[in-house]
């Protein structure tokens, strides 16, 4: 079931009444055989938030294109049964970049409400103790991380200062999920925990004078949970622009990679290492564009893919 998206919430579960000597809460955010589950466990200080009016809530559930996700009872909570509070900063999404469109109600939840609304409202229990530990849990049943448009990786919302600073965290994990990142230079690549198929936050343009060779580095890791087979295609180039592509410590990968035939094993957090060559060819006073890609996709799922972009733009003598 979903809800319009201005009347979302994000909301994180909380359960227990023991005390802990800090304050920080964590939802995980797990695929299984049967559906898409989510534990919280942690604290919530509040000696750095302000109570402010309130607005709509509903029950535990999640929409990540506005940043909001319920973990708690799925029915709507009532209105006195909570405060809300201020001054929370942090990301505005964690969705990929087909929104599901509003609020998806789990199937079941447990434990008492609280949340994350707006994504700078906080939603807590009348009646909480500051530093009260909290655990929680709500199930998706027939769902998967896509059908939720959960973008895997770590979303951190914050508040308060020295003593009394506080946050709280969605890690959202996946059995498998390629992970490109792209660069000129070798330690300064761009699309760590990026994933989506525009290209969109881990591209890069290159440039060129009297068609001077040009070169990238780009990086492809397996940010699943479980090992996997990558499969990987690069642009072959064209006449203008000619592409060579070689794997540290494999040398030259030209022809797979450009053929789709490139397959690499790799654990969870491992990750393989290339060089791209471009060498252009054009003629005096003439100017050519080139709109290479790299693509990798998760061999166990299909679906899981990432792709890289480099734009590049060479002039002849």
């Amino acid at each position: 079931m979903k809800f319009p998206a201005f009347a979302t919430l994000l909301a994180l579960l909380i359960f227990g009444t023991s005390q802990n000597s800090f304050a920080e809460f964590t939802v995980t955010v797990t695929q299984t055989g049967s559906g898409v589950e989510f534990n919280g466990t942690g604290s919530i200080d509040l000696t750095d938030l302000s109570t402010i009016g309130g607005i709509p809530a509903y029950g535990g559930g999640v929409d990540a294109e506005n940043a909001a996700f319920a973990v708690g009872p799925t029915g709507a909570p009532s209105p006195t049964a909570y405060q809300f509070y201020g001054s929370v900063s942090g990301p505005s999404t964690f969705a990929v970049e087909s929104p599901a469109g509003g609020f998806t109600t789990a199937t079941t939840g447990s434990g008492d409400f609280i949340g994350l609304s707006g994504p700078n409202v906080l939603i807590i229990p009348n009646g909480y103790a500051s530093k009260t530990v909290f655990s929680n849990t709500v199930f998706f049943n027939g769902l998967t991380l896509g059908n939720l448009d959960l973008t895997p990786g770590t979303f951190t919302w914050t508040w308060g200062s020295g003593e009394n600073a506080d946050s709280m965290s969605i890690v959202v994990l996946t059995p498998y999920q390629p992970d490109n990142r792209v660069g000129k230079k070798a330690a300064r690549q761009v699309g760590d925990n990026v994933y989506n198929l525009s290209g969109r936050g881990q591209k890069i343009n290159l440039n060129s004078q009297r068609n001077r060779l040009q070169s990238f580095h780009f990086t492809t890791e397996n940010d699943g949970t479980n090992p996997d087979v990558i499969k990987s295609r690069a642009s072959k180039g064209n006449r203008f622009l000619k592409i060579s592509y070689t794997q540290t410590g494999k040398g030259n990968v030209t022809g797979a990679i450009t053929s789709g035939r490139l397959s690499l094993a790799l654990a969870p957090r491992e990750s393989a290492k290339f060089k791209g060559k471009i060498k252009p060819s054009v003629k005096p006073g003439k100017k050519k564009r080139g709109n290479l890609k790299v693509t990798s996709t998760s061999q166990n799922s299909p679906s899981r893919a990432d792709r890289i972009r480099i734009l590049s733009t060479a002039k002849g003598k």
